[in-house]
C-alpha cells in the first residue's frame, strides 16, 4: 500500500475556490476519496481573513495565491487525470519530478492557517508607487503618488506638486481613490 504525500497543485489566482469545487466533486464521482484505501486523503486550500477598510466586511482569500495542497498516493495517471478535468496543474521540481511538502511543512502551515483565524487582517487596495487623488481632508484635490504605507495607523505618505516644488502629505485611507 503506498504511502500519502502532498502534492502542490497550482491554478489561476483567484478561481482557486471554483477549481476547489470542482477537485471535490470530480474525485467524489471518482471514488477517490472516503473508503477502505482512498486514493486522496486530503485536499487544503489554505485561507486568511482579510478586512476591506472601505465597507469593514470581512472575505476569506486564499495565503497562497494559485496553489492548493493534496494529500494523496503518488500515481501519477491519476494526478495527470485530475489535472485534466480539473484545471490544476501539479508543479514540476527539479528534473520533472512533482513537487511534495512533507508533513512537518504541512503542519507549520496548517498553525500559520489556524492562528490567522484568530486575526483578521486589513486590506488595503493601494502599493507604494500607485497614483492617487485626494478626496478629502485639507488636501482635497491633489493628486500625487505613493510613496509609503503606514498599515497601523491607516495612513499614506503622498508626494505631491504644491508650491512649485515636491511636497510629502500624510493622508487617511478613506481620503485617497486611485487615479
Amino acid at each position: 500500500m503506498a504511502e500519502y504525500k502532498w502534492f502542490v497543485f497550482w491554478t489561476l489566482g483567484g478561481r482557486e475556490n471554483k477549481v476547489l469545487r470542482k477537485v471535490e466533486k470530480f474525485v467524489k464521482e471518482k471514488g477517490w476519496v472516503g473508503g477502505e484505501d482512498p486514493l486522496i486523503e486530503y485536499i487544503f486550500l489554505p485561507k486568511q481573513k482579510k478586512k476591506d477598510y472601505k465597507t469593514g466586511k470581512t472575505k476569506e482569500k486564499p495565503l497562497y495565491g494559485g496553489y492548493i495542497f493534496i494529500k494523496m498516493k503518488p500515481d501519477k495517471n491519476a494526478i495527470m487525470e485530475l489535472a485534466k478535468a480539473t484545471g490544476l496543474r501539479p508543479v514540476a521540481g527539479y528534473r520533472g519530478g512533482l513537487v511534495t511538502v512533507d508533513e512537518d511543512e504541512m503542519r507549520r502551515i496548517e498553525k500559520i492557517v489556524e492562528k490567522m483565524e484568530e486575526e483578521v487582517k486589513e486590506e488595503i487596495p493601494f502599493k507604494v508607487g500607485d497614483s492617487v487623488k485626494i478626496i478629502g481632508g485639507p488636501f482635497e484635490g491633489q493628486q500625487g503618488k505613493i510613496i509609503s504605507i503606514n498599515f497601523e495607523k491607516k495612513k499614506l505618505i503622498v508626494e505631491s506638486k504644491m508650491f512649485n516644488r515636491e511636497m510629502r502629505l500624510e493622508v487617511s485611507l478613506e481620503h485617497v481613490q486611485k487615479v
